[in-house]
């Protein structure tokens, strides 16, 4: 502990193990960020070895229900949403630290109203000094940045940048329109 206190690697929460998910899990741990990933598929699924790969840990909602995430990992100082689902987005608030950030990437179909403890958000959210904020789009910059984070990630995990999206032929897409085989099947007209 230099200077008497004790400085605690950054902890972060990724919700949703899909592309955009991934995406994030890399950018923490490519920034040596304690990396959580929150996601519905089961502990044995090939997204959580995948996320596992990353040396992040996967916690499946279906053995972790999302009231119960505070308790399983603590605070984290920052989480990302990548899922589009509100009552997960805004669940996920009690997770988060104080002077934390919750960034929402999601978004969620049209549909009747969510139920909400709005509340209790305004008041962690000034108390706690919290940042929740929303993005969709960015400048030139940010896409020349992440096609040089895509290169960093490709030398860090290269398995994983793979797995992002697998190209079948034509003739495959029945079957993989129903089944799936990779985190995001483009289906080639062309070969």
């Amino acid at each position: 502990a230099r200077f008497g206190f004790d400085i605690q690697r950054p902890r972060g929460l990724v919700l949703g193990a899909g592309p955009v998910g991934l995406l994030g899990a890399m950018m923490f741990r490519a920034n040596d960020i304690d990396t959580h990933v929150f996601s519905r598929e089961a502990d044995d699924s090939p997204r959580a070895d995948l996320i596992r790969s990353l040396d992040a840990t996967y916690i499946s909602a279906l053995r972790t229900p999302l009231e119960r995430l505070p308790e399983r990992i603590g605070a984290v100082d920052d989480a990302f949403e990548a899922v589009g689902v509100p009552e997960v987005a805004f669940g996920a608030l009690p997770v988060l630290a104080a002077n934390g950030v919750l960034v929402m990437s999601g978004i969620p179909g049209r549909r009747g109203p969510v139920p909400a403890e709005l509340g209790r958000w305004m008041r962690d959210l000034v108390l706690k000094n919290q940042v929740v904020l929303g993005t969709v789009n960015a400048s030139r910059s940010a896409f020349e940045s992440a096609v040089h984070l895509l290169e960093q990630f490709m030398a860090l995990f290269p398995n994983a940048v793979r797995s992002l999206i697998t190209r079948v032929p034509f003739e495959e897409a029945p079957e993989v329109l129903v089944e799936g085989r990779g985190i995001k099947d483009v289906i080639a007209t062309r070969t």
